[in-house]
């Protein structure tokens, strides 16, 4: 009888699974060659590729994670939007997603490159800015970031002669110190969460006992100061990209302060629970 309740809990669960699961995978439309990257906590995107039909779109949706829903994004931009592509990719760094290249329609591989400001929802094109020393024109290739370095880095993919390739380019943009520079037409990224630029446009790691992430709700593009952990908490690893770097204190210590990378050990005859912020 145990048994019998147990396992109809367990179809029940699956069942319920399953079903939070079609209501994203029946609402999207069928693609295939698209890209798709974690732009915030609980936002996936996804963009461009192939329909069913076999016609390359520029389709861009987002995917809340939190109520299992999604939205499109629509281009209201007319020229300021990314052109239909298929096997093309895109990486998250800082409050900027970069996108590059991909294959159109009547299968060129394109050679451009995308800033999409995640705050605000909309796309900027950065002007052949270094891709067009290389004439790249690839699709199918991967894409990726040097951590810390906020290097956009490409490798491999199909080039404009339909060759593959084997080789590794670095795309050295600079990195933006303020929040002008990052909405202007500069050609610049900010540091990524856990790093904050410094005065030889680079990004340096927070040190132990702090933490840095970007508020969605103020809208900025670059932080130049890490924030402190709080009391009762520690932290003893750099670049710590979420406050969730900052541990609770443990048993028989305890830490009064903010910024701290250890906590105290409580003295003797006296004990500390977990999180405590005096002894």
């Amino acid at each position: 009888m145990i048994l019998t309740v147990s396992y109809t809990y367990f179809i029940l669960y699956v069942i319920l699974f399953i079903k939070n699961l079609l209501i994203i995978l029946i609402d999207l439309s069928s693609r295939y060659g698209h890209s798709m990257t974690q732009i915030q906590d609980n936002y996936l995107m996804i963009f461009g590729g192939y329909d069913m039909n076999d016609n390359v779109v520029s389709k861009q949706d987002l995917i809340d994670l939190s109520n299992n829903s999604y939205s499109s994004i629509e281009n209201t931009q007319k020229a300021d939007f990314p052109t239909s592509r298929a096997f093309h990719q895109i990486i998250k760094i800082g409050t900027f997603c970069l996108l590059y290249g991909g294959r159109t329609s009547t299968g060129e591989n394109l050679n451009d490159v995308w800033k999409f400001f995640i705050n605000k929802r909309k796309w900027e094109k950065i002007v052949e800015y270094k891709t067009h020393e290389f004439y790249l024109f690839r699709s199918g290739f991967i894409f990726t970031k040097i951590a810390g370095k906020e290097r956009p880095v490409i490798y491999g993919g199909e080039n404009r002669n339909k060759e593959v390739n084997n080789d590794v380019i670095i795309l050295d943009y600079p990195i933006c110190a303020t929040d002008e520079s990052a909405m202007s037409s500069n050609i610049c990224l900010p540091c990524s969460e856990g790093y904050i630029a410094n005065r030889l446009g680079k990004c340096d790691p927070c040190l132990e006992g702090t933490y840095h992430n970007f508020d969605a709700d103020k809208g900025t593009y670059v932080d130049s100061s890490c924030k402190n952990c709080p009391a009762a908490t520690f932290n003893n690893k750099k670049a710590a990209s979420t406050i969730n770097g900052c541990q609770i204190c443990g048993f028989n210590t305890y830490n009064p302060d903010v910024g701290k990378f250890e906590c105290t050990k409580c003295p003797n005859k006296k004990i500390c629970l977990p999180g405590n912020v005096n002894k």
